[in-house]
């Protein structure tokens, strides 16, 4: 089955190759095709939005490199193209329920603000997930989760050496304080 689903993400590459896949990292895909080498896979950038009676109201703000869009999926079928600087993204939900927020091109992203400042007006506690989705995204600068319900290690930012400014206050990541040391063009943190 898995073999099927990339053949067909992927046809032009795949095609007559062995293929070797190993998933044993939690969320990560690493893919060997023979002669052609490795292709990494990343678990997507995702959280999830909980849309219920008191608040049905998702926003954030994004920045990306200059001329590259990313894409924000709200998990209701519903998309918005991003591209620029402090893009505001807001989002009302039709009905309550647990909504998959994920964002396509990701790794563009200098700016992400899923916390208090990219949403004044509603409850972020609303939104969980895992840290680890934005270990990626060394274009970073701005990494705005404080005020959710965010969870994971924070050693997963460690390599994010171009943030300056990092608000994790008022979430559940935890973990050793020594991740942060190599960030060394950091301003401004709350933990």
């Amino acid at each position: 089955m898995r073999k099927l689903i990339i053949l067909l993400l992927f046809p032009f590459a795949l095609f007559g190759q062995d293929v070797q896949i190993n998933t044993a990292g939690a969320g990560d895909v690493n893919i060997n095709v023979a002669g052609a080498g490795n292709l990494q896979l990343y678990r997507p950038v995702q959280f999830t939005f909980t849309a219920d009676g008191g608040d049905m109201d998702f926003g954030g703000k994004l920045s990306t490199l200059s001329n590259i869009a990313v894409v924000i999926n709200f998990g209701d079928g519903t998309s918005e193209r991003v591209e620029g600087t402090d893009i505001q993204t807001d989002h009302t939900y039709s009905s309550a329920g647990d909504y998959i927020i994920w964002i396509d091109n990701a790794i563009n992203l200098t700016k992400l603000d899923f916390g208090y400042y990219g949403n004044q007006n509603a409850t972020q506690y609303n939104l969980s997930g895992d840290i680890i989705v934005v270990q990626i995204l060394t274009n970073l600068t701005h990494l705005y989760l404080n005020s959710t319900s965010v969870s994971g290690d924070i050693t997963v930012v460690q390599n994010l050496t171009n943030l300056t400014h990092l608000y994790l206050n008022s979430t559940s990541v935890s973990g050793d304080i020594e991740a942060v040391q190599n960030l060394t063009n950091l301003i401004y943190l709350r933990l």
